[in-house]
């Protein structure tokens, strides 16, 4: 089933979802979510949320940085490769 914005809902996993493109993965859990995918997909999906539901954006993810998610620190190496490993305070 497609929604109104395009995205899909994965059969692998019920919180996943993706555009037809593939250009964007969004990671939903109860109030949190996930952008992954080229900028101006991820931008332009920030824009059509903000429309229906009041979203507070946290930071995105640059270039060899770090971001916390769900107690989970994700860091970007390099363009295109993800490492998770558990918060500190969840270890």
């Amino acid at each position: 089933m497609t929604s109104k914005c395009g995205m899909t809902q994965l059969k692998s996993d019920p919180c996943l979802y993706k555009n037809a493109s593939g250009t964007l993965y969004i990671l939903c859990y109860v109030d949190d979510l996930l952008l992954i995918g080229e900028d101006s997909a991820v931008k332009e999906m920030l824009k059509t949320i903000n429309k229906e539901f009041k979203l507070k954006h946290t930071t995105f993810l640059s270039r060899d940085s770090s971001v916390t998610f769900l107690g989970r620190v994700i860091t970007r190496i390099g363009n295109s490769c993800f490492q998770l490993s558990m918060a500190n305070e969840y270890l």
